[in-house]
This record gives structure tokens, sequence and C-alpha cells, in this order.
């Protein structure tokens, strides 16, 4: 059914070709559940749908732990936790090092899972809305150049005096 609509299927399928650990079904799941995000302006109000958005449990001077609401739809987040566990096992990106960050800080591993499946509805959220396939090297464009590198040496930006 889905291969009738030419738009939506090219765009499904370069997110999946593009995107390590996401499979085909998975990908389908994620557009039905949330209607080819078509409600959604921004992403964080996907993550609210899907109920990775971070509440406290606080009461007048107690202040409690941080969690995720699961108040949202529970069969994006459970289609989810493969492909972000396939995703931080075979790539080296921003999804595996927010991984080793999460569980390096708390210790928790499910947490990490979590931060890593939230990310990853949010990286394939902005994919679908600028109909772009997945670029790991995006995110090294904007950090500034190393130190040494041309960018940083002055002297090979002068212009001889004619």
């Amino acid at each position: 059914m889905i291969k009738k609509d030419p738009e939506v299927w090219e765009k499904i399928t370069r997110i999946v070709k593009s995107l390590p650990g996401v499979g085909l079904l998975s990908m389908l799941k994620v557009v039905v559940e949330t209607n080819g995000f078509e409600a959604f302006r921004s992403a964080k109000q996907l993550t609210r749908y899907a109920g990775y958005d971070i509440i406290e449990k606080q009461s007048g001077a107690y202040k409690g732990k941080t969690k995720i609401s699961k108040q949202g739809n529970a069969r994006i987040r459970k289609t989810l936790y493969m492909p972000a566990l396939a995703h931080i096992r075979c790539t080296e990106g921003p999804i595996k090092q927010l991984y080793l960050r999460v569980s390096q800080r708390t210790g928790l591993t499910k947490k990490a899972q979590t931060a890593a499946q939230r990310k990853l509805l949010c990286l394939i959220f902005s994919l679908w809305k600028s109909d772009q396939a997945y670029n790991p090297n995006y995110q090294n464009r904007h950090q500034p150049p190393k130190e040494g590198s041309p960018d940083q040496r002055p002297e090979l930006h002068e212009i001889a005096p004619a």
C-alpha cells in the first residue's frame, strides 16, 4: 500500500538506506503512528506525543528524580527500542556518543538507551521534514577547526602584495 504513494515511499527508503539500525518495518511503524509527522511542527511536540518528555517528581521542598512521562504513544517507544540498540552497536555517531555520555554519567544503561531512542526519533523527524538522507558527518561541519588546520593559520589566507 505504501508504494502507491511514490513521494512517501521515496522518503521512507531514503531514510532507511542511510540511517543504520532503522529498518523498513520500524520506519513504517513510526510514520504510521505519527501520520507522516503531519501534526507536528517541532521535535519537542513529537517527543511529548511519544512519551519521551522529561518530568520531575517534586512537591514543595522535595525534589525527586527525573524520568520520562510515558504518557504518550507506547507503540512508538516499543518500535524504537531495537533500532536504537542496533544504531548504537553499529555506528560511531552522535547517538552513540549520547548513549556513552549518559551511561557513564548515570551508570544506568536503560536511561541511556531511552535517551538514544528519543534522539533517534528526533533524527528521523528532522530527516523526514527536511527531505534529506542521514549524513553521519553533518554535526562535524559545525565544529570549530582543529588547531593547526589551514583555517587556523592566518598566514595562509594573506594576499600577496601586487
